[in-house]
């Protein structure tokens, strides 16, 4: 019994080392670039660009191809290729990074709400049939 709680407490500590030492990810900074649809103050530029960079939008990037990100705020937001970012020399490993997603894929839509968080609006593709019978 006294074996079992120790191997518990040894797991526990080990389990609470690796979750401390495990890096947040978040959006490399001046990887993008924002496009509004309408003219933003230098306040509301830098609002989006903080809390753009406070999440990780990383896991849209792709390898060798910019990205275009719609947010509900009125700018699109285009993500910097990995390899464009490596050749100015960022540092990034390209190798994390896809060179292609499904083609079927859909970009989420995005929205930064009044205090700084991202929210992530995921869309759905119904098919012909799945279309119909959602409408009746």
């Amino acid at each position: 019994m006294k074996n079992t709680l120790r191997l518990l407490f040894l797991f526990f500590i080990l389990f609470n080392i690796e979750a401390g030492s495990a890096q947040t990810k978040t959006t490399i900074k001046n990887s993008y670039s924002i496009q509004p649809d309408v003219t933003l103050s230098a306040s509301e530029a830098d609002f989006y660009a903080k809390s753009i960079e406070a999440v990780d939008l990383e896991k849209y990037r792709l390898k060798t191809k910019d990205v275009t990100l719609e947010f509900r705020n009125g700018f699109k937001l285009i993500l910097s290729s990995a390899d464009r970012l490596f050749l100015q020399g960022i540092q990034i490993n390209t190798t994390e990074y896809t060179d292609d997603l499904a083609s079927d894929y859909m970009y989420p839509l995005f929205r930064v709400d009044e205090s700084g968080i991202v929210v992530t609006m995921y869309k759905t593709k119904l098919s012909k049939s799945e279309s119909k019978s959602a409408t009746k």
